[in-house]
Protein backbone atom coordinates (compact mmCIF):
# COMPACT_ATOMS: atom_id res chain seq x y z
CA UNK A 1 0.00 0.00 0.00
CA UNK A 2 2.84 2.40 0.81
CA UNK A 3 4.60 1.66 -2.48
CA UNK A 4 1.35 2.26 -4.34
CA UNK A 5 0.89 5.61 -2.58
CA UNK A 6 4.44 6.64 -3.48
CA UNK A 7 3.86 5.63 -7.10
CA UNK A 8 0.66 7.68 -7.24
CA UNK A 9 2.48 10.66 -5.73
CA UNK A 10 5.23 10.40 -8.35
CA UNK A 11 2.66 10.15 -11.14
CA UNK A 12 0.90 13.22 -9.73
CA UNK A 13 4.16 15.20 -9.72
CA UNK A 14 4.92 14.29 -13.32
CA UNK A 15 1.39 15.10 -14.50
CA UNK A 16 1.42 18.40 -12.58
CA UNK A 17 4.66 19.56 -14.22
CA UNK A 18 3.48 18.45 -17.67
CA UNK A 19 0.10 20.13 -17.15
CA UNK A 20 1.73 23.43 -16.22
CA UNK A 21 3.78 23.30 -19.40
CA UNK A 22 0.66 22.69 -21.48
CA UNK A 23 -1.10 25.50 -19.64
CA UNK A 24 1.70 27.89 -20.60
CA UNK A 25 1.71 26.54 -24.17
CA UNK A 26 -2.07 27.11 -24.50
CA UNK A 27 -2.97 24.34 -26.98
CA UNK A 28 -6.57 25.62 -27.13
CA UNK A 29 -5.21 28.63 -29.06
CA UNK A 30 -3.46 27.03 -32.05
CA UNK A 31 -2.48 30.33 -33.65
CA UNK A 32 -0.77 31.63 -30.52
CA UNK A 33 0.81 28.23 -29.87
CA UNK A 34 2.23 28.15 -33.39
CA UNK A 35 3.57 31.70 -33.14
CA UNK A 36 5.23 30.90 -29.79
CA UNK A 37 6.58 27.52 -30.88
CA UNK A 38 10.05 26.34 -29.82
CA UNK A 39 10.69 22.96 -31.42
CA UNK A 40 13.80 22.09 -29.42
CA UNK A 41 12.16 22.87 -26.07
CA UNK A 42 8.95 21.05 -26.99
CA UNK A 43 10.81 17.93 -28.14
CA UNK A 44 12.92 17.94 -24.98
CA UNK A 45 9.75 18.29 -22.89
CA UNK A 46 8.11 15.34 -24.67
CA UNK A 47 11.23 13.21 -24.09
CA UNK A 48 11.22 14.12 -20.39
CA UNK A 49 7.56 13.15 -20.00
CA UNK A 50 8.10 9.86 -21.86
CA UNK A 51 11.18 8.90 -19.83
CA UNK A 52 9.44 9.75 -16.55
CA UNK A 53 6.40 7.65 -17.50
CA UNK A 54 8.56 4.70 -18.59
CA UNK A 55 10.48 4.88 -15.31
CA UNK A 56 7.25 4.75 -13.30
CA UNK A 57 5.84 1.88 -15.36
CA UNK A 58 9.00 -0.17 -14.77
CA UNK A 59 9.61 -1.91 -18.08
CA UNK A 60 12.14 -4.78 -18.39
CA UNK A 61 14.44 -2.29 -20.07
CA UNK A 62 15.82 -1.21 -16.70
CA UNK A 63 16.54 -4.80 -15.65
CA UNK A 64 18.45 -5.40 -18.88
CA UNK A 65 20.35 -2.19 -18.28
CA UNK A 66 21.25 -3.36 -14.78
CA UNK A 67 22.56 -6.68 -16.14
CA UNK A 68 24.56 -4.77 -18.75
CA UNK A 69 26.15 -2.59 -16.09
CA UNK A 70 26.94 -5.60 -13.90
CA UNK A 71 28.58 -7.37 -16.83
CA UNK A 72 30.95 -4.42 -17.14
CA UNK A 73 32.21 -4.98 -13.58
CA UNK A 74 34.15 -7.79 -11.92
CA UNK A 75 31.20 -8.84 -9.74
CA UNK A 76 30.19 -11.93 -11.81
CA UNK A 77 33.80 -13.17 -11.86
CA UNK A 78 34.18 -12.58 -8.12
CA UNK A 79 30.98 -14.46 -7.36
CA UNK A 80 32.06 -17.30 -9.64
CA UNK A 81 35.35 -17.54 -7.74
CA UNK A 82 33.45 -17.63 -4.44
CA UNK A 83 31.20 -20.36 -5.85
CA UNK A 84 34.25 -22.40 -6.80
CA UNK A 85 35.87 -21.96 -3.40
CA UNK A 86 32.66 -22.86 -1.60
CA UNK A 87 32.29 -25.97 -3.69
CA UNK A 88 35.92 -26.91 -3.02
CA UNK A 89 35.40 -26.51 0.73
CA UNK A 90 32.27 -28.65 0.57
CA UNK A 91 34.14 -31.39 -1.32
CA UNK A 92 37.21 -31.21 0.96
CA UNK A 93 36.14 -34.11 3.26
CA UNK A 94 35.65 -36.38 0.23
CA UNK A 95 39.09 -35.51 -1.09
CA UNK A 96 40.76 -36.03 2.28
CA UNK A 97 39.02 -39.38 2.72
CA UNK A 98 40.03 -40.51 -0.76
CA UNK A 99 43.67 -39.56 -0.16
CA UNK A 100 43.65 -41.32 3.22
CA UNK A 101 42.24 -44.61 1.86
CA UNK A 102 44.70 -44.46 -1.02
CA UNK A 103 47.68 -44.06 1.30
CA UNK A 104 46.51 -46.82 3.64
CA UNK A 105 45.85 -49.14 0.75
CA UNK A 106 42.28 -49.70 1.71
CA UNK A 107 39.60 -50.53 -0.74
CA UNK A 108 37.76 -47.53 -2.03
CA UNK A 109 34.68 -46.89 0.03
CA UNK A 110 32.29 -43.95 0.05
CA UNK A 111 33.23 -41.27 2.57
CA UNK A 112 30.89 -40.31 5.37
CA UNK A 113 28.30 -37.79 4.23
CA UNK A 114 28.14 -35.08 6.87
CA UNK A 115 26.39 -32.51 4.70
CA UNK A 116 25.16 -32.15 1.17
CA UNK A 117 27.45 -30.46 -1.28
CA UNK A 118 26.22 -27.01 -2.30
CA UNK A 119 24.83 -26.54 -5.73
CA UNK A 120 27.01 -24.91 -8.34
CA UNK A 121 26.61 -21.14 -8.47
CA UNK A 122 24.91 -20.89 -5.10
CA UNK A 123 26.46 -17.52 -4.19
CA UNK A 124 25.78 -16.06 -7.63
CA UNK A 125 22.17 -17.22 -7.53
CA UNK A 126 21.72 -15.63 -4.10
CA UNK A 127 23.52 -12.32 -4.70
CA UNK A 128 23.06 -11.39 -8.36
CA UNK A 129 19.23 -11.12 -8.40
CA UNK A 130 19.30 -8.80 -5.40
CA UNK A 131 22.01 -6.64 -6.94
CA UNK A 132 20.11 -6.48 -10.23
CA UNK A 133 16.91 -5.48 -8.46
CA UNK A 134 18.60 -2.73 -6.46
CA UNK A 135 20.51 -1.43 -9.48
CA UNK A 136 17.44 -1.43 -11.72
CA UNK A 137 15.55 0.49 -9.03
CA UNK A 138 18.34 3.07 -8.87
CA UNK A 139 18.28 3.42 -12.65
CA UNK A 140 14.51 3.93 -12.56
CA UNK A 141 14.86 6.60 -9.87
CA UNK A 142 17.57 8.35 -11.88
CA UNK A 143 15.46 8.18 -15.06
CA UNK A 144 12.39 9.58 -13.30
CA UNK A 145 14.42 12.36 -11.70
CA UNK A 146 15.97 13.22 -15.07
CA UNK A 147 12.56 13.27 -16.76
CA UNK A 148 10.98 15.44 -14.07
CA UNK A 149 13.97 17.80 -14.07
CA UNK A 150 13.78 18.07 -17.86
CA UNK A 151 10.07 18.93 -17.76
CA UNK A 152 10.71 21.51 -15.03
CA UNK A 153 13.57 23.12 -16.97
CA UNK A 154 11.45 23.29 -20.13
CA UNK A 155 8.66 24.90 -18.11
CA UNK A 156 11.11 27.45 -16.69
CA UNK A 157 12.39 28.23 -20.19
CA UNK A 158 8.83 28.70 -21.44
CA UNK A 159 8.00 31.02 -18.54
CA UNK A 160 11.20 33.01 -19.10
CA UNK A 161 10.47 33.41 -22.80
CA UNK A 162 6.88 34.47 -22.04
CA UNK A 163 8.04 37.01 -19.47
CA UNK A 164 10.61 38.41 -21.89
CA UNK A 165 7.99 38.80 -24.61
CA UNK A 166 5.60 40.48 -22.18
CA UNK A 167 8.29 42.97 -21.11
CA UNK A 168 9.18 43.62 -24.75
CA UNK A 169 5.55 44.31 -25.57
CA UNK A 170 5.27 46.72 -22.66
CA UNK A 171 8.41 48.55 -23.77
CA UNK A 172 7.41 48.80 -27.42
CA UNK A 173 3.77 49.67 -26.81
CA UNK A 174 4.38 53.37 -25.84
CA UNK A 175 6.33 53.97 -29.04
CA UNK A 176 3.48 52.49 -31.07
CA UNK A 177 0.96 54.68 -29.25
CA UNK A 178 3.12 57.72 -29.84
CA UNK A 179 3.33 56.91 -33.53
CA UNK A 180 -0.44 56.58 -33.75
CA UNK A 181 -0.88 59.84 -31.84
CA UNK A 182 1.48 61.58 -34.27
CA UNK A 183 -0.46 60.30 -37.24
CA UNK A 184 -3.73 61.41 -35.68
CA UNK A 185 -2.23 64.89 -35.05
CA UNK A 186 -1.09 65.09 -38.68
CA UNK A 187 -4.56 64.16 -39.86
CA UNK A 188 -6.14 66.74 -37.55
CA UNK A 189 -3.73 69.39 -38.81
CA UNK A 190 -4.54 68.50 -42.40
CA UNK A 191 -8.27 68.64 -41.74
CA UNK A 192 -7.86 71.98 -39.94
CA UNK A 193 -5.89 73.43 -42.81
CA UNK A 194 -8.52 72.27 -45.28
CA UNK A 195 -11.27 73.82 -43.15
CA UNK A 196 -9.34 77.10 -42.94
CA UNK A 197 -8.83 77.15 -46.68
CA UNK A 198 -12.48 76.46 -47.29
CA UNK A 199 -13.52 79.18 -44.84
CA UNK A 200 -11.22 81.70 -46.45
CA UNK A 201 -12.67 80.94 -49.86
CA UNK A 202 -16.18 81.37 -48.58
CA UNK A 203 -15.33 84.75 -47.02
CA UNK A 204 -13.85 86.18 -50.23
CA UNK A 205 -16.10 88.97 -51.73
CA UNK A 206 -17.89 88.14 -54.88
CA UNK A 207 -16.77 90.44 -57.73
CA UNK A 208 -19.56 91.90 -59.86
CA UNK A 209 -19.74 90.72 -63.40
Amino acid sequence: MEANAISQLLWAGLFFAAGLYLLVLRPWRPTRMWSNRAASVDILWACGVAIGAIALMGTPLFERGAWLLIDQTELPLTLAILDGRLESIALLPDRIWSELTERMGWAASPPPQNAEAPQSGLVSAAVLPSVVEILSLLIRIFAYAWGLLTVTVCLAVRLAVGAKRAVTDLVTRPSTDALLAGRVADLEETVLSLQTLQTSRLEEPVQPT
